[in-house]
């Protein structure tokens, strides 16, 4: 029987990190009919509390990624957790609107570490070609703490009150600090490439696929934040349940089906690629797909029956299946940068990345059968790549990518509703 690679066990405790990063963030919404009563919120309150974890994730997420590129993975990952740790326990002890307010804003400050802290992990410990495994098992890391967290209050808040739960997880995250400074001095990072360059933030800022992606993003998050917040309230709002009947029976449903979801869209776009389609029109192919998909979200509050509503809500989920079309990667939303941008552009600011630069994607040639090992490629060259895999064009041949004799072609610009040739 093989062991497992050192670097996979690494990559786990990362896994694990998502996992709490989830939980603790979706505690609220699986207690939200409880602690709204508790405070005397409306919705309009409650959906403040929402606004504030989310507009600070968002405006600290591009500083996060450059706080860890420079302090490094233990501390840029350790001072994080540690955080949003105490932002969760302290919420089991506030008594006000106000202090509710203040744990999730802080809660929503340190959990933007979060993605890129796993991002610089995977760079740091996976190679080239795994990337994308990796990215796909940290998305089963989110959907585990995502599923849990409804769980874990119908178990815990009738015996021992809804603060017990937000007590309790936000003490799981300071044993997870010792145990990624355990894990990081026995495994040993993968050796660097030895290419650090990179572009300035000034010129990613001013390439207007920057802004499609960070547009679109925007759009799909909208309702990411729907069901991520509002899917116990609504069962209980709206199909007249209890909020233990809602979290135990439907509310973990549609994390599980829209993780689903993102898996089978990598499915459908790689065979499409394998086929001979190029990469760039596949990926876009599976996003207008989901993309039309998500439109039906509308018609959940239709469903005849809770739990339809519920798998509905799950296939309809933008955080996993609308993005989760990009090639072999089997989730596309925090890869999707370096598909279309030129390598060097530091994804970072997109708050979704941890590493210094941008990887390249050797899982094109996986899906063509090209040697994923670096020196089997003749004249190999990593911006190249980069900017073949980008290129909208279909004249580049397979071969023209294993030994570089393909034009190098000035980037042309890029929709992110279709490509411009």
């Amino acid at each position: 029987m093989s062991r497992i690679p050192l670097r996979w066990i690494a990559i786990g405790v990362f896994i694990l990190s998502s996992s709490l990063n989830y939980l603790d963030r979706q505690l609220l919404a699986a207690l939200a009919p409880t602690v709204r009563g508790e405070f005397q919120l409306s919705n309009e309150q409650y959906g403040l509390v929402i606004s504030s974890f989310s507009l600070v994730y968002a405006t600290v997420a591009p500083a996060a990624g450059w706080f860890i590129d420079r302090v490094g993975l233990n501390l840029g990952a350790g001072i994080p957790v540690a955080l949003w740790s105490m932002a969760g326990a302290a919420t089991a002890w506030t008594r006000s609107f106000s202090g509710l307010l203040a744990c999730r804003t802080v809660l929503g400050a340190a959990e933007a570490a979060g993605i890129p802290a796993t991002g610089k992990a995977n760079a740091t410990y996976l190679e080239p070609r795994e990337l994308a495994l990796g990215t796909a098992f940290n998305q089963v890391g989110i959907t585990l703490g995502s599923v849990a967290a409804p769980l874990i209050v119908t178990l815990m808040q009738p015996r021992y009150g809804w603060r017990s739960p937000f007590a309790l997880c936000g003490a799981l995250g300071f044993l997870w600090i010792p145990l990624w400074l355990f894990t990081a001095k026995r495994v040993p990072a993968r050796p660097s490439d030895g290419n650090p360059s990179r572009t300035g933030g000034g010129t990613l800022l001013r390439d207007r696929r920057f802004w499609g992606l960070a547009l679109a993003n925007a759009f799909v998050m909208t309702l990411y934040a729907l069901w991520s917040n509002w899917t116990t309230l609504y069962f209980v709002q709206e199909r007249h349940m209890t909020q233990d009947q809602a979290n135990r029976e439907f509310a973990w449903i549609p994390a599980v089906f829209a993780t689903a979801g993102g898996f089978f869209g990598g499915v459908v776009t790689y065979r499409w690629i394998r086929a001979g389609m190029n990469v760039l029109r596949a990926r876009m192919r599976i996003c207008w797909i989901s993309a039309v998909i998500l439109l039906f979200t509308a018609a959940v509050p239709l469903m005849p029956y809770p739990a339809l509503a519920a798998v509905y809500g799950g296939c309809t989920h933008p955080g996993r299946a609308q993005t989760a079309h990009d090639g072999a990667d089997h989730d596309g939303k925090y890869h999707r940068p370096a598909r279309v941008l030129p390598a060097g552009q530091n994804p970072q600011l997109l708050g979704t990345y941890g590493r210094k630069n941008s990887q390249t994607d050797d899982n094109l040639a996986e899906a063509k059968n090209i040697p994923a090992d670096h020196s089997a490629r003749k004249s190999f060259h990593p911006d190249r790549e980069q900017q073949y895999i980008a290129d909208c064009s279909d004249g580049e041949t397979d071969q023209q990518l294993v030994n570089g004799s393909y034009p190098v072609k000035p980037m042309r610009g890029f929709d992110i509703f279709g490509h411009t040739c």
